[in-house]
């Protein structure tokens, strides 16, 4: 009886130091600690890279976006906006959330012309597209494979969504907020991402980490989450779409090994002072000021 007593308590404490740390919880601090295998063959892996630990990016969130009859898949990441332990605002990528048949649809210099001299009379450089309701996003968060609902995993309702400037005239913020229609308290599971400051450098050869749940080499599908360390390259970039005043370079080790189809949106994750920030392949210290601005008109 002693025994049982004694065991009884050592479970009451054990379990409340547990929810005691769990209130405890931060950003860019995962309580699975991530594991980089830095391997340089194929195999199954996001594009060369390797499977997570399960719940080691619990900022990672898996979107599902609908238009019409046909749907694409996202990463985002849950941020950490304010003191609370808990978080309602999910970062992903523009083109996460806009309708890309119509953005890449040819158009001729006038209906340009039309489209901007409306935008301009409206204040509305909105209008025109094709952004996804609400209603046609799914955001999941606490996931590890996609194609099992885990207990852990928990589906969350969007309840606006805001876009940067991008468009098929013109994409130069390739960066999305989306609301959710509750906030989502952090536990082991589910956490948020902290946010750099403005005026973060990320030195050249910068190690972090990429990770989602596209595409992999060969185009093989593959459902439990992908990671692979990547490297921030500041040198010169030779690629038309680069915009070296918005977006940042990163690369690995492993040739054409980096995010494929399905894991755009996902966050850029780099570690400074022991917490791992966000900055997405879009400069999002850059957007700083932007999203303070836009999240507070969704409040």
């Amino acid at each position: 009886m002693v025994h049982f007593i004694a065991f009884q308590l050592f479970f009451a404490i054990y379990y409340l130091t547990l929810l005691h740390d769990c209130s405890e919880a931060t950003c860019g601090q995962p309580f699975f600690e991530p594991m980089l295998l830095k391997r340089r063959a194929a195999g199954n892996r996001i594009s060369y890279g390797s499977e997570a630990v399960p719940h080691s990016y619990p900022w990672l969130a898996f979107l599902l976006t609908r238009f019409g009859n046909e749907s694409q898949s996202c990463g985002g990441s849950l941020i950490h906006w304010s003191d609370e332990n808990a978080s309602d605002i999910i970062l992903t990528a523009a083109h996460c959330v806009v309708d890309m048949k119509q953005v890449q649809e040819p158009h001729s210099f006038w209906e340009e012309l039309y489209l901007n001299v409306a935008r301009f009379f409206l204040w509305n450089n909105r209008y025109g597209i094709n952004i996804a309701s609400p209603s046609d996003i799914s955001v999941y968060l606490g996931v590890h494979d996609i194609g099992i609902a885990g207990i852990n995993a928990q589906r969350q309702a969007v309840a606006a969504v805001v876009t940067g400037t991008f468009h098929k005239y013109s994409r130069p913020d390739d960066i999305a907020i989306l609301k959710l229609q509750q906030k989502v308290p952090y536990d082991y599971f589910v956490q948020g991402i902290c946010l750099p400051s403005e005026n973060e450098v990320l030195p050249d050869g910068s190690s972090c980490v990429v990770a989602g749940w596209g595409r992999l080499e060969f185009d093989q599908r593959w459902t439990r989450l992908q990671q692979l360390e990547v490297f921030i390259f500041q040198g010169e970039i030779d690629h038309r779409r680069f915009q070296k005043q918005n977006m940042i370079c990163a690369g690995s080790m492993c040739m054409d090994g980096g995010p494929r189809a399905g894991d755009s949106g996902g966050p850029l994750a780099c570690v400074n002072n022991g917490y791992f920030r966000n900055t997405m392949y879009t400069k999002v210290p850059n957007y700083l000021t932007w999203m303070r601005n836009e999240i507070a008109k969704l409040q």
